[in-house]
């Protein structure tokens, strides 16, 4: 009992930086893209739309915003997987 106490204590799942966040959110939609994309020519201009898509927000520092737009963002990502 005491054992399974302590384990749990260090199984918590990892608390992500908001950068890690980000690039998980943004491989997701290559990996989206890739996996639908006929060809190369194809996946490269989508991906270019989901670069756009990053940098136009990259510049925005307020916290609540940030929140907001990748809560949007994974769920966009779930409704076209």
């Amino acid at each position: 009992r005491a054992f399974q106490e302590a384990t749990n204590a260090y199984k918590r799942a990892p608390v992500l930086t908001h950068q890690q966040q980000v690039m998980r959110l943004y491989r997701g939609y290559l990996r989206n893209v890739n996996s639908w994309a006929e060809d190369r020519e194809v996946f490269n201009e989508e991906a270019t739309k989901v670069r756009e898509a990053f940098n136009a927000n990259m510049s925005v520092t307020e916290p609540a915003l940030i929140s907001r737009l990748l809560r949007e963002g994974k769920e966009k990502l779930q409704s076209v997987r």
